[in-house]
């Protein structure tokens, strides 16, 4: 007797669900999908800035720079070229993770490592695509 009490204290209860769960009406259905209605603008949305101003920057250094093409560019000297850029374009600096966003986006990126420093570098791309 003492056997059984000692292993019933042992032993976990089963678990219960202290509610239980409704089971699914037999007449539920799922609801119907809403309809996709064509919406046509009047005004044509723009190009995002950011976007166009790291486009603008990778095709400024493939213009000017042709050695680049091809070659990882570390982010400190992209973050430099930039606000010369903005600078000569009359454009507002945006922060740079927003632009290196864009860059990483438009380009390979890569995580270099020398002499246990850690940066970043992106790849320039050939001069032959959109802007």
């Amino acid at each position: 007797m003492l056997r059984a009490l000692l292993k019933r204290e042992i032993e976990p209860a089963p678990l219960r669900c202290p509610t239980p769960c409704p089971a699914p009406s037999p007449t539920a259905r799922r609801k119907p999908r809403t309809k996709s209605y064509p919406v046509f603008r009047l005004y044509p949305a723009r190009e995002p800035e950011p976007q166009r101003q790291a486009e603008m920057l990778l095709r400024e250094i493939a213009t000017y720079c042709e050695d680049a093409i091809g070659q990882y560019i570390p982010t400190g000297d992209l973050q430099r070229l930039y606000l010369e850029f903005c600078g000569r374009q009359r454009w507002e600096p945006r922060h740079w993770s927003v632009i290196g966003y864009e860059l990483g986006r438009l380009t390979h990126r890569v995580i270099k490592k020398v002499r246990s420093k850690r940066f970043k570098a992106y790849k320039i791309p050939a001069p032959d695509w959109r802007l």
